[in-house]
């Protein structure tokens, strides 16, 4: 009612997160025929509301699928980086 997003920070395995998420858009990338993969180092853990998380990977995933042309691929990775997570969708 604020204006302002309530985040519900907590320690997540972006890592069953990312791999659950590329299951999803498995039949989609099918559909459009765009090769979807993954490569993701297991428990890469941070700091971060879980909602907002799944709409950050979901929305790029998403989009990459969307503007990849037939034929095309689409690569998730995901990796520790010392204190941080880096994150790829190309």
């Amino acid at each position: 009612e604020s204006g302002h997003l309530a985040l519900q920070m907590r320690n997540l395995n972006l890592s069953e997160i990312a791999q659950f998420l590329v299951g999803e858009f498995e039949v989609p990338a099918e559909v459009g025929k765009v090769s979807l993969t993954c490569r993701v180092q297991p428990g890469c853990v941070l700091q971060a509301d879980r909602i907002q998380m799944e709409r950050l990977l979901s929305n790029l995933i998403s989009n990459a699928l969307k503007y990849t042309p037939h034929g095309g691929s689409v690569h998730v990775s995901l990796e520790p980086d010392g204190d941080f997570v880096r994150l790829s969708v190309r």
